[in-house]
């Protein structure tokens, strides 16, 4: 996030973003990376966060998820909705997350269980994303 606001504020004031939305996962991160991540939103940065991984967000385009899920568990049932394998390699994730996108109503409903992330704790549980709330966000731009 400091590599973000920095190279931001490098640029040009008429090259720079009016909105800044920091997409990232738990993945490995400390409570206190990601808490110092979430006081950000203060200054005007939006953040779209998952926990325990993005794949959660994709699933919720088929499913809602209300139990605990580790990446393993979200990679092969987004598998089995997708009718392959899911990968991780961009070039082939990208036509598996294009199938997604006449889904969006079913997880942004799916998605509307989690609490904001600047109002509480909740992103610390697992299953936990607030992408709803920033696709819902974007929408109204």
């Amino acid at each position: 996030m400091d590599k973000m606001g920095k190279s931001i504020k490098k640029m040009p004031k008429s090259d720079q973003p009016d909105i800044i939305i920091f997409v990232f996962d738990k993945d490995d991160l400390a409570d206190k990376e990601i808490r110092s991540c979430v006081t950000e939103i203060s200054s005007g940065i939006k953040i779209a966060f998952s926990n325990c991984s993005f794949e959660l967000w994709l699933l919720n385009h088929f499913e809602r998820i209300t139990t605990h899920h580790d990446k393993s568990k979200l990679e092969k049932k987004l598998s089995q909705y997708l009718g392959a394998p899911y990968e991780k390699v961009q070039a082939k994730q990208k036509s598996q997350i294009n199938q997604t996108f006449h889904t969006l109503d079913i997880a942004l409903t799916h998605s509307q269980i989690y609490a904001p992330i600047q109002n509480s704790d909740d992103w610390r549980k697992n299953p936990y994303t607030n992408v709803g709330e920033i696709v819902t966000f974007l929408q109204s731009k």
